[in-house]
């Protein structure tokens, strides 16, 4: 699964340079995050990019310390 990890990081990275871009990533089709996908969607929030539609899992994983 980590491989698509680089993909959202860099596919969003590149849509943040973009003046004015808000983005939204939508989590409802998913149904596993691994470790790497946390750090992932926790930097993704840093950045202003709203996680929208996520299971109660990913929500506790991405509120957690991330050794979950």
């Amino acid at each position: 699964m980590s491989e698509w990890v680089s993909v959202l990081e860099d596919e969003c990275w590149r849509l943040l340079q973009e003046p004015s871009r808000r983005l939204r990533v939508d989590l409802s089709a998913v149904t596993f995050v691994d470790r790497r996908g946390v750090v992932a969607l926790r930097w993704l929030t840093t950045e202003g990019v709203a996680i929208v539609n996520s299971a109660e899992f990913i929500d506790a994983l991405l509120k957690g310390d991330g050794r979950s």
